[in-house]
């Protein structure tokens, strides 16, 4: 949006809500030292020129020279909240490498920023990729540099590093697939059907001589799913099942 139609008189007031005088816009946070790095929020002022940057917790990003540009105005707080929201999950910025908001690795968008990881440390970004290429683990990138894995994804995937397919964020389709075909085979299953990329919340196609062909999620398997002639060797079975409680009877203080 141009600067003097930003500030005119007429656009001032259209945009100025009617209920509480002030205004509430979402914006985002740019910064010609760092082209490729942009921060998103939402803003609710008396004064559209109070000089506000956003509320980035990245004390790099706070350096450098920025310019905020509204993206929309509304006529409530909340409805700039929403607006907000709704940028975050059509472009998912959460996952965006290069949108530099966070707040505690966690999506809190009530405090300000969403993002997980950290934005635009270089340095940081060099070493997570290095120790990563020489056989570390996430978890161990994580531990040697003292960040979260959250943050340390983000690095990996700024830098441009090919992710191994059994990290152990996701342990990788092969180590569900053999998952599967272990719990299936202990419990009398037979599989009929794994789809090509699998988590543990997949749903795969399993059947039992007792019910015939059923569709189960993947963590189920170790929840009870187990064919009726073949009883767990965990024991599916409560184990209080045809026991009296001990405490039955017995008043609360007694």
């Amino acid at each position: 949006m141009h600067k003097e139609l930003l500030y005119s008189k007429l656009l001032v007031e259209s945009v100025r809500s009617k209920s509480t005088g002030e205004f509430h816009y979402v914006y985002v946070v740019i910064s010609e030292e760092k082209p490729n790095y942009f921060y998103v929020g939402k803003h609710s002022t008396d004064n559209l020129n109070d000089k506000y940057l956003g509320s980035s917790r990245d004390i790099e990003w706070n350096c450098l020279n920025r310019k905020l540009y509204p993206i929309a105005f509304f006529q409530t707080d909340q409805e700039a909240y929403d607006y907000e929201t709704y940028l975050l999950q059509k472009y998912n910025l959460k996952d965006n490498p290069y949108c530099i908001n966070k707040s505690n690795n966690e999506f809190d968008i009530s405090f300000g920023g969403w993002n997980k990881g950290i934005s635009i440390h270089e340095d940081k970004r060099n070493i997570a990729s290095k120790l990563y290429n020489n056989g570390l683990s996430t978890t161990e990138v994580a531990k040697e540099l003292e960040i979260s894995k959250g943050s340390v994804m983000v690095l990996l995937r700024q830098s441009g590093v090919k992710l191994r397919e059994n990290r152990t964020t996701s342990y990788g389709d092969e180590y569900w697939k053999n998952h599967i075909h272990k719990e299936c085979e202990r419990r009398g299953l037979k599989v009929v059907y794994i789809p090509p990329k699998v988590s543990k919340w997949s749903k795969v196609k399993v059947y039992c001589e007792c019910s015939g062909e059923k569709e189960i999620l993947v963590s189920g398997l170790k929840l009870g799913n187990t064919c009726c002639r073949k009883s767990s060797k965990l024991g599916d079975k409560n184990p209080m099942k045809g026991k009296v409680p001990h405490n039955k009877g017995k008043k609360k203080y007694e």
